[in-house]
Parts: structure tokens; C-alpha cells; sequence
């Protein structure tokens, strides 16, 4: 299963800005990493992969079918 997102933002309420403009494309087999440190947005990212949350922009797409 192939995972594409480009060029995706999250704000969350209160203006929070968690993402911006992030754009990653997974191929089916392949194995991803998330690191970072702390408040750099990996669980809002990991969020938004796993259809919890909406992207307030960019696209998003499982086996190249937008999920919303």
C-alpha cells in the first residue's frame, strides 16, 4: 500500500500550528521512522496518517484514494 502526503498543515484550536507543509510518500514494503524532538509534530503527523485527524490543507492519499 503506498502512503503519499504533500504538502499537508494542521492547525490545531487556538492557532496552534503543529504541521506545515509537510510532504512524504511511503511505498508499499518500505519502513518509515519518525524522530524528532519534543512538540515537533510527530504524533499530529502520526495522527493525521492514521485518518484521526484532518489535514486543515495539502492532500493526503492511501493506494492513491484521498481517505476524506
Amino acid at each position: 500500500m503506498k502512503l503519499a502526503a504533500d504538502a499537508l498543515h494542521l492547525v490545531l484550536p487556538g492557532g496552534h500550528r503543529a504541521l506545515a507543509g509537510v510532504s512524504l510518500e511511503v511505498s508499499r514494503g518500505e519502513r518509515l521512522a519518525v524522530i524528532g524532538p519534543s512538540g515537533a509534530g510527530k504524533t499530529s503527523l502520526l495522527r493525521l496518517l492514521g485518518m484521526a485527524l484532518r489535514p486543515s490543507s495539502g492532500t493526503l492519499a492511501i493506494a492513491d484514494v484521498d481517505p476524506w
